[in-house]
């Protein structure tokens, strides 16, 4: 008798910047009720990101399987090569291929950062953010009218998030229900065997108000839980229609976790106090960096490039002396303390961190703050410290993870091993 394959229907969901403890309180205290049933003896694990702990260089490991010296994604902006030019890498750069444009499956990607823009594969992609034309982020491009004339936007507009608070949550709830209708759409009407909805506002909510979660005498602690529970309410509808497809399985995470804000530390002010650096005029367009006099240099967030010879037009630094001054810029650093607080929890070497093929295209230290602490490059401040607009920043280890088949999640999983999991629970099933 001959056997009958069932491919497997996969839903990933992606909630940009939740921590874990904020997902058990929610499903535990009842905020979450459809979310906390789908986890119901599938707990969610706290798991490990990239570094940096950023949604560009995050959700590429995730795509990928591969940290950045094999998948070439630094970081939301870079450098070309043997040059202080800035530059802002995007989905052509990136050197691994995902794992929804690999096999035979037919995938349907929405909003999932660092993919733009839209690639040609066997399947339908949104981009997520960074996608300055929507034309672009769409894959194939007979799908434009259509998401153009849904009213779809890739991001919310936060920049006057501090200042116009009403604004920017009434665009989080739009943006969120644009993309949740725009995805009922494909997933009724196209064939897929894997769908991933990818929601961002809640990055961009943590940023500004992560500091009212936990405080129920705050002003917007209504406002930070009242999304929450809409979000809840989007997930409802979206498991409910892909329950239509079966066998289905789900896996759910977040690209990093979140942590109230202490403080932002300015990485290059620090370097310039300590001798490494010189401050030196901008360039009229801004994208040449002033660092061509100094022996070393950061790049948002905390990623630190020494000005080597071998590597730069003008470089200081000979490659005999990368060893010392890597050497007492770690020392420097794990001394360096806010208030009586340790700010570095750890200096990472690329070498330490980073496969070889591309090691040579990223920084040569990458600094982990300790929790609260977000990293800058800071070119323009004149202090190492300084709070702004934001109220909550990235933290690496309290992503979350959890999935249909808990069993295939490994021991303190990282970002880098879901793909890995999602292959198989794609398997065909007899």
């Amino acid at each position: 008798m001959s056997r009958i394959h069932h491919p497997n229907h996969l839903l990933i969901i992606g909630l940009d910047g939740v921590p874990v403890e904020l997902v058990r309180q929610y499903t535990e205290n009842g905020t979450m009720p459809v979310l906390g049933e789908l986890l119901r003896g599938h707990s969610p694990q706290a798991m490990t990101v990239s570094l940096p702990d950023v949604s560009a260089v995050s959700w590429s490991g995730f795509m990928t399987g591969r940290d950045s010296g094999y998948h070439g994604i630094f970081g939301f902006t870079d450098l070309e090569e043997h040059s202080y030019r800035v530059r802002f890498p995007d989905s052509r750069d990136l050197r691994e291929t995902p794992f929804f444009m690999q096999g035979n499956r037919r995938s349907i990607v929405v909003n999932l950062p660092a993919t733009y823009p839209a690639r040609p594969f066997k399947g339908i992609l949104i981009s997520g953010f960074v996608a300055p034309n929507l034309q672009k982020a769409v894959w194939p491009q007979e799908l434009y009218p259509l998401v153009k004339k849904s009213g779809y936007v890739v991001d919310v507009d936060f920049g006057q998030a501090h200042k116009e608070p009403e604004r920017f949550l009434s665009d989080l709830y739009t943006t969120l229900r644009q993309r949740l209708n725009l995805s009922l759409h494909l997933m009724r009407h196209e064939k897929w065997n894997l769908f991933m909805f990818t929601v961002t506002g809640t990055d961009r909510l943590h940023h500004f108000f992560f500091d009212a979660w936990n405080r129920n005498d705050h002003p917007r602690h209504k406002d930070f839980v009242d999304y929450y529970m809409e979000l809840d309410k989007v997930l409802g509808e979206l498991l409910m229609e892909a329950r239509r497809h079966k066998p289905l399985e789900w896996l759910i995470l977040s690209d990093h976790g979140f942590e109230s804000l202490v403080t932002e530390v300015n990485i290059n002010p620090l370097l310039r106090e300590w001798g490494y650096a010189m401050p030196e005029a901008a360039d009229a367009e801004g994208m040449r960096l002033p660092v061509s006099h100094s022996h070393a240099f950061a790049l948002d967030p905390g990623r630190i490039y020494l000005n080597t010879r071998n590597r730069f037009p003008s470089g200081r630094v000979e490659p005999r002396e990368k060893k010392r001054l890597m050497d007492e810029l770690t020392t420097g650093f794990c001394g360096f303390h806010f208030n009586n607080r340790p700010v570095i929890r750890a200096v990472h070497r690329a070498e330490e961190i980073y496969g070889l093929p591309l090691r040579h295209r990223g920084p040569d230290l990458v600094l982990e703050g300790m929790p609260g602490f977000d990293l800058k490059a800071g070119f323009s401040r004149q202090s190492a410290f300084h709070s702004d607009r934001f109220r909550g920043t990235h933290r690496r280890d309290n992503a979350f993870i959890s999935c249909s088949q808990p069993g295939l999640i490994p021991r303190n999983p990282t970002i880098f091993q879901v793909r890995n999991v999602i292959e198989q629970m794609l398997e065909s099933r007899d």
